[in-house]
């Protein structure tokens, strides 16, 4: 598709109101991952109370794709400046991040382990664990997007060609979805494929860099969403899927007793058809919305006689907006208050998987949303979060 096609699919310097949404969604999943593995971890194996906690689970995935998604479509966006100088800058800011906020978990860690008489060595516990450790559990998603923004200004012209996009997508739901979900099962001839697959490194070829083009995809070269049918259609086979990942990862749970996290992975039939159902499912029903991207005000850029019906859409856009700003707060701060919410024994409180987990998502979520806005509105500490 010429590049012409491409930015009259795209809003110019439009807020693309649909993706605010679809990120505050993921960062909700993203919770949802950490708080089903605690339940997970008090349920007996094989009880209906770890099958509700592992398939939050493994719904819970949706999210670290979406987030993908999500910059893939901005940033490959005609849109979005992508010169070298401005993806090496994004590139450093989230290394920086990474660094910042390893430091800042592992001085946490060291202080509660002072706090309980366990003793610590700057140098083996805090320097050397510096350099030794990926960082605290949720970090490792700043590092691999930071390598992604380097690849863009060697990617984004070709992403503009629907033709090259498609040849893409399809090895990467080949060799990164349908064949690793493949061989979660049992079938004739199942080990010499595998065999003959593991011949061939392709995790630097089509990892998370796939969902990135598919997010821009979605959004430039595709109208799909259109059809409510289509709609149906694609959320009827992403339930379908989603339910029988977690029919089977129960299944072995209960013969193995351990709690069976293979289906709990972004790169999964059931993941990208749930992943693209939520993306699509927004951008058909939420829009792109109509604020200009870069103002603070409520006030929608264009003015007609309809001024008021106008002023009221502002403010709706700048809701989601607000939201969707703190996401990344949210990411790097929300361990921090689970964990006091765990030590603060709200779990052996509440005892009840069913009400607990869902209670604590909420919970979570709100006081992490809360913190984060305000923290951003602080000089200085607006600028890592």
């Amino acid at each position: 598709m010429p590049e012409d096609s491409v930015k009259k699919k795209l809003p110019n310097n439009k807020r693309i109101l649909f993706l605010d949404y679809a990120r505050i969604a993921a960062c909700v999943l993203v919770l949802l991952v950490h708080v089903s593995a605690m339940w997970l971890e008090r349920e007996a194996v094989g009880s209906a109370g770890s099958f509700f906690a592992l398939s939050g689970n493994i719904l819970a995935f949706v999210g670290v794709s979406l987030y993908v998604m999500i910059s893939g479509a901005l940033v490959l966006s005609p849109e979005y400046k992508t010169d070298v100088k401005h993806c090496f800058y994004k590139s450093f800011r989230l290394m920086g991040l990474w660094v910042l906020w390893k430091v800042i978990y592992r001085l946490l860690d060291m202080w509660q382990f002072k706090a309980a008489g366990v003793s610590v060595s700057w140098k083996e516990d805090f320097f050397l664990e510096l350099f030794r450790k990926p960082g605290h559990y949720h970090l490792w998603f700043l590092p691999m997007l930071a390598i992604i923004y380097l690849m863009v200004p060697l990617i984004k012209k070709g992403c503009e060609k629907q033709e090259n996009c498609v040849l893409y997508l399809m090895l990467f739901v080949l060799v990164s979805i349908v064949f690793p979900t493949l061989f979660l099962f049992d079938f004739p001839f199942r080990y010499l494929l595998e065999d003959f697959y593991s011949l061939f490194d392709l995790s630097y070829f089509a990892g998370y860099l796939g969902y990135f083009i598919m997010g821009y995809f979605l959004v430039a070269h595709n109208d799909r969403e259109k059809s409510n049918v289509f709609i149906i259609i694609e959320c009827f086979f992403a339930i379908a899927a989603f339910a029988i990942a977690c029919v089977v990862a129960g299944r072995r749970s209960s013969v193995n007793g351990v709690v069976c996290e293979l289906f709990s992975t972004p790169f999964s039939i059931h993941n990208i058809l749930l992943s693209e159902a939520v993306f699509l499912t927004l951008k058909r029903f939420v829009g792109t919305g109509n604020k200009t991207v870069g103002t603070d005000s409520d006030e929608p850029s264009e003015k007609n006689d309809g001024a008021a019906e106008e002023k009221r859409a502002g403010f709706a856009v700048s809701r989601p907006a607000v939201l969707s700003a703190a996401t990344l707060g949210v990411y790097l701060i929300h361990p921090f208050i689970l964990d006091i919410m765990v030590k603060a024994g709200f779990m052996s409180a509440i005892g009840n998987v069913w009400i607990g987990l869902p209670l604590m998502l909420i919970l979570l979520a709100l006081i992490s949303f809360i913190v984060a806005i305000l923290l951003r509105k602080i000089p200085y500490i607006n600028k890592v979060l």
